[in-house]
């Protein structure tokens, strides 16, 4: 069963979407440390939240720079999980990331990627950051490796 697959299984009962969250900072620990919730994960599109505490709070009262990267690799990591083709496998390589406002309170993710983009070489993955005005506030690029199985 592939992680999308296991995704819309999971997320037919109570709670879901925090039952898988939590499956996926199982096997990722790191992610634990942002307390993130993935919202939607489809072909395509991911959706995941944060919400400002105290952890990963920075010396000015905003979310961390490297939370926000966290935020980005989960949200990049369950898009292309739920698109790639079977037949290949990827790696992170590099991530770009403009900060453009001040990151507060609680925000959402959205990694975009299209199928037909996967085949073996360098992929870009974006991912925006919104606040809850719906503005973008971080913008990120990460580029992952695809090879062949």
């Amino acid at each position: 069963m592939n992680t999308l697959e296991l995704y819309k299984k999971i997320t037919k009962f109570p709670f879901g979407n925090s039952i898988f969250t939590f499956f996926v900072c199982i096997k990722a620990p790191y992610f634990k440390t942002i307390k993130p919730k993935i919202l939607l994960m489809e072909e395509g599109r991911v959706e995941a939240t944060i919400t400002q505490h105290r952890a990963i709070q920075n010396h000015i009262k905003t979310i961390h720079a490297i939370a926000v990267c966290n935020l980005c690799e989960l949200a990049m990591g369950m898009v292309v999980e739920a698109t790639i083709p079977n037949n290949l496998r990827w790696l992170p390589t590099g991530m770009e990331i403009k900060y453009l406002k001040k990151t507060t309170g609680t925000v959402k993710a959205i990694a975009t990627a299209k199928k037909e983009d996967f085949k073996p070489g360098n992929l870009d993955i974006k991912i925006d950051i919104y606040n809850s005005n719906n503005e973008i506030v971080d913008t990120a690029i990460i580029t992952i490796n695809i090879k062949e199985k």
